[in-house]
């Protein structure tokens, strides 16, 4: 016998959340069998993160070249900065529609989150207005303020549809698996003066 550490996973699924994960991409590629391309060209997908003044580059990020007889270099830890502001980025697959800067100390709650869809609503109309009002569909993950009360009604009111998404499943979304990453690979390493200078990176990226 050997001693091994465990495995770290965001989160132990129970049985009826694998077959839930299991079944909602099955329900999602019938749709696309029947809608095919327009299917996908519907799909408004987003989410929020949060960006730091100052994001330090990770072990793999900051790996050099060497000769075998050289000394190994050295590097202090460095942590996350305090200074940090949420964005909520919209986009489908012709690229971005709306991006919201949430102003500090606001929580994003059901209310706040609506009020967001609204704005959204508002640059479609502008920006893809073959898709105005109701040929378009949301896909977000099930986070508490994407599936609150409030939310669900106006979805519902203005007949919104919703792609499903699995519980728990981060990396089926593809702000988490495609464009959160690739914006922070960017960002990270970089000492910003302030939130407006993270901002002013972000929409040039």
């Amino acid at each position: 016998m050997s001693r091994v550490c465990a495995r770290w996973v965001p989160r132990l699924l129970t049985p009826e959340q694998k077959a839930v994960r299991v079944e909602t991409p099955r329900e999602v590629l019938r749709s696309f069998a029947e809608g095919g391309d327009e299917f996908l060209q519907s799909i408004i997908t987003g989410n929020e993160t949060w960006l730091h003044d100052y994001d330090p580059e990770g072990k793999q990020v900051s790996t050099v070249w060497k000769l075998p007889g050289s000394p190994t270099p050295k590097k202090t830890k460095v942590v996350t900065s305090a200074g940090k502001v949420m964005v909520i980025r919209l986009f489908d697959c012709r690229g971005m529609i709306y991006q919201h800067i949430v102003a500090p100390h606001t929580i994003v709650t059901g209310a706040y989150y609506t009020s967001v869809l609204a704005i959204l609503r508002k640059h479609i109309v502008k920006k893809r207005p073959e898709l105005h009002p109701n040929g378009w569909r949301l896909h977000h993950d099930n986070a508490r303020p994407h599936v609150a009360l409030t939310v669900m009604e106006y979805l519902a009111r203005f007949n919104i549809t919703c792609v499903p998404h699995p519980p728990y499943s981060s990396d089926l979304a593809p702000c988490d698996f495609f464009l959160f990453p690739s914006l922070k690979a960017k960002l990270r390493g970089t000492h910003f003066e302030n939130s407006e200078a993270v901002v002013k990176k972000l929409r040039r990226f």
